[in-house]
Order: C-alpha cells, then sequence, then structure tokens
C-alpha cells in the first residue's frame, strides 16, 4: 500500500469523520448535562423564592389582621367616649333662657371657650364629630400600618441591589 492509495485516504477521512461526530456528541452531551444541572438549580431557586414569597405572605396577613384588630379596639373606645359624652349632655337644656329676640340661644359674654354654654343639641353634634374624626385618624393608622407592614416585606423580597 503506498501513500497515494484511495483507500487508505478513504479510511483516514473516516476516521476523521468518525472522531469529529464523537466529539459532537459529547459536547451534546456535556450541554444536555449542564442544562440539566441549570435546570435544576432554577427549579430550587424558584422553590426557595416561593417559599419566601408565602412566609412574606403570612406575615403581611398577620400584620394586616393585628393593624384591623387594633384600629376594631380604638373604635370601640371612641365610641364608648362618645356614648359617655352623649350621656353627660342629657342634664343640659335643649337651648338657653334667653331664646326671644336678636341673639337667640345665646349668653350674654361668652366666659370662655370650655363649650360650657352650648346647647344640647350643639354639643351633641360636636362631641359625634369629634367622635367621627377620632375613627377617621384611627382607619388612616390602620391604612398607614398597613401600608408599611407590606412595604417592608415587599423590599425584604426584592433582590439586593449592587452599589458600584
Amino acid at each position: 500500500m503506498s501513500i497515494l492509495d484511495p483507500r487508505l485516504w478513504l479510511a483516514a477521512l473516516a476516521i476523521a469523520a468518525a472522531m469529529f461526530f464523537v466529539g459532537k456528541f459529547d459536547e451534546r452531551r456535556v450541554w444536555v448535562a449542564r442544562e440539566a444541572a441549570a435546570s435544576a438549580t432554577a427549579k430550587t431557586d424558584l422553590d426557595a423564592a416561593t417559599v419566601r414569597a408565602d412566609t412574606a405572605e403570612s406575615t403581611m396577613k398577620a400584620k394586616i389582621k393585628e393593624a384591623d384588630d387594633e384600629k376594631v379596639k380604638q373604635v370601640a373606645i371612641v365610641n364608648s367616649k362618645l356614648a359617655a359624652a352623649l350621656n353627660e349632655l342629657r342634664a343640659r337644656p335643649a337651648r338657653r333662657a334667653n331664646a326671644s329676640g336678636e341673639g337667640a340661644g345665646t349668653v350674654g359674654q361668652c366666659a370662655g371657650a370650655s363649650g360650657a354654654e352650648l346647647s344640647k343639641p350643639d354639643a351633641g353634634f360636636l362631641a359625634g364629630e369629634a367622635a367621627r374624626a377620632d375613627n377617621y385618624i384611627n382607619e388612616l393608622n390602620a391604612c398607614n400600618v398597613r401600608y408599611d407592614g407590606v412595604a417592608t416585606e415587599i423590599n425584604k423580597l426584592a433582590p439586593a441591589k449592587s452599589g458600584n
């Protein structure tokens, strides 16, 4: 067999092609293994993120329930104070004595801003408005607590930013 024999060249070409395809097959096998590992890592990361999100959700729900319970307590306190104030007004006269002519229902000189000269309907109205304002304050405070709790938990879930 000489170096110019075509069978020798065909055999060398066949061996080179076989080695090429075996290398490609091995490269494919390595790529598939790498992708399987990446997929497993991604699944683990997803499972961990799901657990973190579930924990954050339960924490948020607990904070919201706590804020709502506190709001209910505060509303009950405001309502009991309103009931007590309205009960104290029962002994107060409906209108003041000088109810005739101009300036009806007023007492000559105002002794101060204590509200002692107010008639029963006027004092009842103002007590009700004060209670309503207190209920708005309680609602706002509960809303702020809910918002702060949710924002805190969401910020915990956010990925950390890398500083440059």
